[in-house]
């Protein structure tokens, strides 16, 4: 966020965590992306410690969970369990879209957690 006011870029919607290669295994290694979506005209350059790029659309099985990120794993297992019994495959991409943040510890943050699916055919 310090890079976006230093490029005097502002948010354009909310912060998402894109995990890649997530999965059952809470020591399996994984891949995370921070991104602040922006205005396309914004400019950033070259000397930003930030990349750009567009999310593309995906299949995903998701719920909305309000409440503090104590609670956030327990909402995780339920998304995980509508993943299992729709018997689709994964598409190894997983997202979390922070709504409404407020802090850590807050019962009012609204996050949507979305399981990437394989598209069907």
């Amino acid at each position: 966020m310090d890079a976006l006011r230093q490029a005097d870029v502002r948010p354009a919607g909310p912060v998402i965590f894109v995990y890649y290669g997530i999965e059952a295994d809470p020591t399996q290694e994984f891949d995370l992306d921070v991104c602040v979506p922006i205005l396309a005209e914004a400019v950033i350059t070259s000397a930003a410690p930030i990349g750009c790029k567009m999310l593309p659309a995906f299949e995903c099985i998701s719920a909305e969970y309000v409440g503090s990120m104590h609670g956030i794993g327990n909402a995780w297992h339920q998304v995980a369990s509508a993943w299992r019994a729709s018997g689709r495959p994964a598409c190894g991409e997983s997202r979390e879209v922070y709504k409404q943040w407020i802090s850590f510890d807050s019962q009012e943050n609204v996050t949507e957690l979305q399981k990437g699916i394989q598209r069907s055919a």
